[in-house]
């Protein structure tokens, strides 16, 4: 598992980049919730499922941090996916599998 470095002021800034451009919160456990395919392109997600590509709003040039975050997730699938974020670090379930813990967080100031 990965650790990434983190500043608070980063993660905070994605999350609230999440919830700009989401209508409501999947759900209450995730802090945020993106989507990114094998070209390195990341959104945010707020629906179930595949996202057309007219409903994306590509984010991942605006913060190093979520370019960071997608190169992890493209090492473990390179195909690219839905991913989660918390404080503890980034999860992702690929399909037909249980949710699991790819990276951790060491908070920086």
């Amino acid at each position: 598992m990965q650790r990434l470095k983190v500043k608070v002021r980063a993660y905070k800034k994605l999350v609230k980049c999440y919830r700009q451009h989401t209508s409501k919160p999947r759900s209450r456990e995730w802090d945020a919730v993106f989507s990114c395919n094998l070209y390195s392109e990341a959104w945010p997600c707020q629906d179930y499922g595949y996202s057309q590509p007219d409903d994306r709003v590509n984010v991942q040039m605006r913060y190093k941090l979520l370019r960071k975050l997608v190169k992890i997730v493209l090492s473990d699938r390179p195909e690219g996916g839905r991913f989660f974020l918390k404080t503890d670090g980034v999860y992702v379930k690929p399909e037909g599998e249980w949710i699991r813990k790819i990276a951790s967080f060491d908070w920086r100031d």
